[in-house]
């Protein structure tokens, strides 16, 4: 079963408006086989986990354990003012 959070409707309005629903979503195959789609910081603790067995990149899956990673001991968050605009 793909992990879920359960909202009240009112919470779930507010979860869709917020900065959640601009993130990305990993598609991911768990280890009891079911594919879902996660944000980074789910897919970050499932991977640490070993819950995740493979992974959509754009050019096509990952096996965890076969493909090359990279190395999330390195992995930081930016620090300084943001530059990107808006769209």
């Amino acid at each position: 079963m793909c992990p879920l959070l359960i909202y009240s409707l009112a919470e779930f309005n507010d979860l869709i408006e917020s900065e959640w629903s601009m993130e990305i979503l990993i598609r991911v195959e768990l280890a009891d086989g079911v594919i879902c789609r996660m944000v980074q910081k789910a897919f970050d603790l499932f991977l640490a986990q070993d819950k995740i067995i493979k992974f959509e990149r754009t050019d096509g899956w990952v096996v965890v354990g076969n493909d090359p990673l990279r190395n999330m001991s390195k992995r930081t968050e930016y620090v300084g003012t943001e530059r990107r605009a808006a769209f």
